[in-house]
């Protein structure tokens, strides 16, 4: 999955402050982050941002939970805290009411129980795109 700025929603997680291209946006592991594992050696993925807050170039991440950190000299602010990217569909597999996945970088929610097989972007009484 993609991570930028848009994901969630257009500019969802742009960062707007002061001076936005002196940060750098770093993902880490939820439970790193929670184990106050914060150096950058244990980001997974970093991205720098441009005048207006955008991210360069996304990041491309698996299934889990990550907190979303921006990070300049001496400050740091989180923008989002355990953001958890969906697993990507599988045909083979049974989906509940309300599970994510991830098919042809989006994100949807399963609308029935017993969900199996239906593509989501075709099967719209099965699924919803998500924002999350």
């Amino acid at each position: 999955m993609n991570l930028d700025h848009n994901y969630g929603g257009g500019d969802k997680l742009r960062l707007v402050t002061d001076d936005p291209a002196s940060f750098r946006v770093l993902v880490y592991n939820s439970t790193d982050w929670l184990l106050r594992r914060r150096s950058e050696a244990y980001a997974l993925a970093s991205a720098a941002v441009d005048g207006d807050g955008r991210w360069l170039k996304p990041v491309i991440l698996g299934k889990g939970a990550y907190h979303v950190i921006a990070k300049a000299y001496q400050k740091h602010f989180t923008l989002a805290q355990q953001l958890v990217i969906p697993g990507v569909w599988d045909g083979s597999l049974v989906y509940a009411l309300g599970a994510l996945v991830d098919y042809a970088g989006h994100c949807w929610r399963s609308s029935q129980n017993l969900n199996k097989g239906y593509q989501p972007d075709t099967a719209t009484s099965w699924w919803t795109r998500s924002d999350l």
